[in-house]
This record gives C-alpha cells, sequence and structure tokens, in this order.
C-alpha cells in the first residue's frame, strides 16, 4: 500500500510530497476492527544539521459489508512533525519545515529502495539518534558534575571562613 501525502502551498501556488512510498509499519486493531498504517519521512529542520521526522499515521476501518478485504474506508488521517530528540517543534518551526519541503529548498528526492537500502539507512537514523542521546546523557553527566563541584565549594569555602573566625 502506497501513499502520497501532497502539502499544497496555494498562496505561493506550489505543493511538496511528505509522505514515504512504503509504510514503516501496519497493525490491525482486533477489538475495532480497524487497520493503522504508519508512514515516516525524515526532512532537514530549521537549523543546518538537524532532522525532523514527519510521522503520517492512517486508520482504516472496513465498510458496511464487515469484512476486511471488501470495503475499506479511511477513518483518519493524522500527521506529526517531530526533531529527532522527540522535543516537540514550535508552530513556526513547522511553518519553516513545511514550507522548505513545498519549496523544494532541501532537494527531498523519494524513490523506491529495496529492503536492504531502507534497513541500512534506518540503522543509520537510528546510530544518529543514538549518537545524540548519548551526548545529551554526557552533557548532563557534566551539568550534575559542576553543580557538585559547586556545592564543595562552597562548603569548603564555609568551613574555611569559619576556622579564620576562630
Amino acid at each position: 500500500m502506497t501513499l502520497n501525502w501532497i502539502l499544497i502551498d496555494p498562496t505561493l501556488k506550489r505543493a511538496g510530497n511528505l509522505s514515504t512510498i512504503k509504510p514503516v509499519s501496519v497493525k490491525r486493531d482486533w477489538v475495532s476492527n480497524k487497520i493503522i498504517v504508519k508512514y515516516v519521512t525524515v526532512l532537514p529542520g530549521c537549523e543546518p544539521k538537524e532532522m525532523v521526522r514527519c510521522r503520517i499515521l492512517v486508520v482504516l476501518g472496513t465498510g458496511q459489508e464487515g469484512e476486511l478485504g471488501e470495503g475499506l474506508r479511511v477513518k483518519e488521517v493524522t500527521m506529526k512533525v517531530l526533531p529527532v530528540d522527540s522535543c516537540w517543534l514550535s508552530g513556526g518551526d513547522f511553518l519553516v519545515i513545511s514550507q522548505r519541503a513545498t519549496l523544494g529548498v532541501n532537494n527531498v528526492r523519494r524513490k523506491v529502495l529495496d529492503d536492504k537500502e531502507i534497513w541500512e539507512r534506518w540503522c543509520e537514523f537510528k546510530e544518529m539518534i543514538r549518537q545524540r542521546r548519548e551526548l545529551a546523557r554526557k552533557k548532563e553527566e557534566k551539568r550534575k558534575n559542576h553543580i557538585v563541584m559547586d556545592y564543595i565549594w562552597v562548603f569548603m569555602s564555609l568551613c574555611f571562613y569559619i576556622y579564620l573566625l576562630s
């Protein structure tokens, strides 16, 4: 099942493709008898080396017949744009990213890849996410060490001050 998610800017009379050709995952909800299809595209962000992922979720339900193969209908379509480190984007950042995608500023091209290429790119993407998280963890650890050293310095200064007064 392929999906083309076209973002149209009527003021500039431009359009941009934000979708992948193949879905990332397909799940069936047995309780509600719906199919949930997830598409993910990685786009350049606002900053030079920043990457964002555009996640499109399509919920398909059955028609009147009740069988899954017949009468599939689109029930819901949602789109979320998140940075790689899973923080939230502001509305202005989303507009900048979507405008760049519609104007083709970043030369993002979609093509059909075989499974090996998809797996290699996915591994590269996951490695990039792991490296960013490791860098954030190291920065947090360094910040905590600085705080501990500040407390030790204040304690030692207080002890020295008390020693001088006595």
